[in-house]
């Protein structure tokens, strides 16, 4: 018979039988789709390739993914036995001395957030961004009250959460591994990712975190995935040797799909969906502020595919599914190089300057009516730079990168009102800044829920005397793939219930004669 041996990080099989490996290790195989583009070929091609996450070698898998393994083994009638082979940690006094600054109370949805990790004691919880999912975690790692971990992507997060729990639970009891600090003698670790990664192989690392925090908590956990061609990323990598971590609890705003392979191996990682809570229902309670989408219609240039060259240059009619490149080699004629997505957004909105115009003169409109206003943007030279010097700089915007050493000192001064306008690459997710009621979306280069979500969430917090929020996107037509992806993000904020506007050049124009 089977045995699978569950352990905190991973379940270790212990099996002689070929075909029960096998479906095991078929079982923990997820295919990775990508694109790749051939030297000299002018086109990119979809492939995929096999992740497989059963190491026979070893013999274990991520924990997560016992409960299926388990229903795969039943549906094809092989005997097996689970046996659970972790320990509850000892507990520790980790009493809450505070509630943060400007928590007045535990909301409903946060108090139900932390009965279901009790009930579970691993899992991920879904809480919106500006949902207080911090406090949720505060609350968590006291009912558990063992020493604990928490990682966080980013440094910003690093000293946000460091200054949150410090107000909880003490300033002797909190530390931080990162950005210079090595605080291994605490019983609550915030740390970074990469720098746990780098310090993997250290003995204070491995003594004082790795076999010694009996919770482990994943801040931005949809961070955890593969690694590309390769089985894991480093959130993946490290959260695995945390080999002592019996409670271990993802969260995020934006977990996924059930069936996306991010979502498959932060399972394996944390395990199932254990508390859900959206945005349409935070906004009810009045937890968070209104959105109102402007999106902003921009006619850009279409870019013809190889299907329309050779159908309206050449009159050749193509079947659906026919290899549009083997076409023109069949015709003796040279196939033409098409633009990737990136190379068409770079063209027709980066670099564009009545794109850059547009920008300047939206982020001045709502500055001037008194907003606090968020310009993101994806780069340093195109990006920051660009709406802070020459041409195209927005009046009185500063700027903030990850080149800039004093970010902390100007995020302060943004969110105290010392200026209106920050353009900024770093904003994306879980930096809070409750006075912001203005995001304008510079760079629309992402269509997928994750980001889109991440970035909306920016100005959702609320905050005394802010009574709504603008999120500001750009509808891109073009009849090509821009548009697909403007749609897709319209769909996202359909599907999260933020009202859609959409502004066409006389709107655009009247803002403008308003400035």
């Amino acid at each position: 018979m089977i045995q699978l041996l569950i352990h905190n990080s991973t379940t270790v099989v212990i099996s002689e039988d070929e075909v029960a490996l096998t479906l095991i290790e078929d079982t923990c195989t997820l295919v990775y789709e990508y694109f790749w583009r051939r030297k000299g070929s002018p086109r990119a091609k979809r492939d995929s390739r096999d992740l497989r996450y059963f190491d026979r070698n070893y013999g274990d898998f991520p924990a997560g993914w016992t409960g299926k393994v388990c229903r795969a083994l039943k549906r094809h009638d092989i005997p097996f036995s689970v046996v659970d082979e972790r320990k509850k940690p000892k507990k520790i006094s980790l009493p809450i001395l505070a509630l943060p600054d400007e928590v007045d109370s535990v909301y409903d949805h946060q108090n139900e957030a932390v009965v279901a990790v009790q009930e579970a004691e691993r899992g991920i919880v879904r809480v919106p961004t500006r949902g207080g999912k911090t406090l949720i975690m505060a609350l968590t790692i006291a009912s558990f009250s063992v020493p604990t971990v928490v990682m966080v992507p980013n440094v910003t997060l690093l000293h946000q959460e460091y200054e949150v729990f410090s107000q909880v639970f003490g300033e002797d009891r909190v530390g931080r591994l990162g950005d210079g600090h090595a605080d291994y003698d605490r019983d609550v670790i915030v740390a970074t990712v990469p720098t746990l990664s780098s310090r993997a192989d250290d003995f204070f690392t491995i003594l004082r975190v790795f076999r010694r925090m009996g919770c482990l908590l994943l801040d931005e956990c949809h961070h955890v995935s593969h690694g590309g061609y390769k089985l894991r990323n480093t959130y993946f990598e490290v959260a695995q040797r945390c080999e002592a971590a019996y409670f271990r609890v993802g969260f995020t705003a934006t977990p996924g799909k059930t069936t996306s392979l991010e979502r498959q191996l932060l399972t394996g990682v944390a395990g199932k969906l254990i508390y859900s809570i959206d945005i349409e229902e935070l906004t009810k309670r009045d937890l968070l502020t209104p959105a109102q989408v402007k999106m902003v219609v921009v006619d850009r240039p279409h870019t013809p595919t190889l299907r329309e060259i050779l159908e309206e240059q050449h009159g050749i009619t193509v079947p659906a599914r026919a290899d549009l490149e083997q076409v023109f080699r069949k015709h003796q004629l040279p196939v033409p190089k098409t633009p990737t997505f990136h190379e068409q957004l770079r063209e027709k909105v980066v670099d564009d300057h009545d794109f850059r115009l547009l920008v300047r003169d939206l982020a001045e409109h709502y500055s001037n009516a008194g907003r606090s206003v968020i310009v993101l943007v994806s780069l340093v030279e195109k990006g920051v730079r660009v709406f802070t010097e020459g041409e195209y700089a927005i009046k009185d915007a500063v700027g903030l990168s990850g080149e800039d050493a004093d970010r902390n000192i100007v995020l302060e001064n943004f969110r105290h009102g010392t200026f209106q306008v920050l353009v900024s690459t770093l904003v994306r997710e879980g930096v809070d800044i409750p006075k912001a009621d203005v995001l304008i979306m510079a760079q629309p280069d992402v269509q997928d829920a994750t980001p889109v979500l991440q970035r909306a969430g920016r100005v959702l917090t609320r905050s005394t005397g802010k009574d709504s929020a603008v999120i500001v996107d750009f509808y891109l037509r073009d009849q090509g793939v821009l548009e697909r992806h403007s749609k897709a993000r319209m769909k996202l904020y359909d599907q999260n219930s933020f009202n859609i506007d959409l502004l066409g050049a006389e709107d655009v124009e009247k803002m403008r004669n308003a400035i």
